[in-house]
């Protein structure tokens, strides 16, 4: 409900600065697949109204009348960008309604947000504290990792878990091809852990490979 407030009532915003959030809003709605524009209506004096216009049918509706997943990470991507340089954003659980695609963007957003992305590099990144459940996003951040999009040191992956003396504050660190060094049991699902088992088996071997060295069993 503030993302209007952000957009147009903060008179501290330039013209330039609002066109370009405008554009990141625009750029990061498709991107996550919703096919939305943004659009302003002028209510008269500082009050304004953000329409969300249907790409297809050219249908602008409130954005308080769109689906859960609009709603949900339209405020993330508005008051990210919004954001002064250097800012420090707390962010919880920002998959809520959002489909496993979705969920992988969400990671992309985040280091667009944060300004870490390789030869995009802010001078002042913002650090972005997110509360999350989704394997995708994580997935997704390894994978630009490995990429070197971003660099493993821009990310810090932290995890409470029950012990029999309470709950306990751990850190999972990856390493610079984005893989889990360590990682606490049931952290991730079956599938995920698997999945990550795999990708471990594949690089050793492959490493092996080159090596011309047999690979050990486990």
């Amino acid at each position: 409900e503030k993302t209007v407030q952000v957009l147009f009532q903060d008179k501290s915003q330039t013209e330039q600065r609002r066109k370009g959030l405008l554009a990141k809003v625009e750029f990061w709605l498709k991107t996550f697949g919703f096919g939305h524009e943004p659009e302003i209506e002028e209510l008269g004096g500082d009050n304004y109204r953000l329409l969300i216009k249907d790409a297809n049918t050219g249908i602008a509706v409130n954005v308080s009348d769109v689906g859960f997943g609009v709603s949900q990470v339209l405020p993330v991507i508005v008051q990210g960008f919004a954001a002064s340089d250097n800012a420090t954003l707390i962010i919880e659980q920002p998959e809520i309604h959002l489909h496993p695609k979705a969920q992988s963007e969400l990671g992309d957003l985040m280091i667009d947000i944060a300004g870490i992305k390789a030869g995009e590099k802010s001078a002042q990144p913002k650090t972005l504290l997110i509360e999350t459940h989704s394997e995708h996003l994580i997935r997704r951040l390894q994978l630009r990792i490995a990429e070197k999009q971003i660099s493993e040191q821009d990310v810090a992956i932290y995890f409470v878990q029950a012990t029999a003396e309470g709950s306990q504050f751990g850190k999972v660190t990856l390493d610079k091809y984005g893989r889990f060094e360590n990682w606490p049991e049931g952290f991730f699902s079956e599938d995920a852990g698997e999945m990550f088992h795999l990708q471990d088996a594949i690089f050793e071997r492959l490493k092996a490979d080159k090596e011309n060295k047999p690979v050990e069993s486990h």
